[in-house]
């Protein structure tokens, strides 16, 4: 199964469509303020991410890698991925948010999730988050992530899809959102 490439969603409160290359200064902005500081660097020069735009979409026409943009009210809020998708699996990641409501960020996750386990049927998705980043540690424990190894550098967490579902239905009654 692979994702439109028209591919949008209101879900949440939330407008979720996939990247393109107007987007370029807007993820620049975010990749580059100090809060994406345990994410991969990234140049502030627009022109090279509207060239990794390019790039990437090459990997979203093939069902391997979708980059998100997720909006609230028409506002731009943040970035998130799904990528090295295989069979069965897929990474969520690249996850960064401009300062919005506590709930946004579980939100986006929930419809992270959502794309993976019910749009694309996938039964388990990986992530690895850089030990320094003690607060998306502590998030993804809060979600319900369940951590599989570690490294020198990076904890490793997986979940499945049966306990997305029971997460999606915790977080639906607790915002009372459906």
């Amino acid at each position: 199964m692979k994702l439109p490439l028209n591919f949008e969603i209101k879900k949440y409160g939330l407008y979720v469509r996939l990247i393109n290359e107007s987007d370029a200064e807007f993820i620049v902005k975010l990749r580059t303020q100090e809060k994406a500081r345990f994410m991969n660097t990234v140049s502030s020069d627009v022109e090279k991410q509207k060239e990794w735009i390019r790039e990437y979409k090459i990997r979203e026409h093939a069902g391997l890698d979708y980059y998100f943009i997720y909006y609230l009210n028409e506002t731009a809020l943040g970035i998130n991925r799904i990528y090295n998708i295989q069979e069965d699996s897929f990474v969520g990641g690249s996850f960064v948010f401009l300062n919005c409501d506590f709930e946004i960020p579980i939100f986006a996750t929930l419809i992270e999730d959502y794309i993976g386990f019910e749009i694309l049927d996938k039964s388990a998705c990986f992530g690895n988050i850089k030990k320094e980043n003690k607060r998306a540690i502590k998030y993804n424990k809060l979600y319900g992530a369940d951590f599989i190894y570690e490294d020198e550098t990076e904890v490793f967490f997986i979940s499945t899809k049966k306990m997305y579902l029971k997460k999606k239905a915790k977080f639906e009654r607790l915002f009372y959102i459906n």
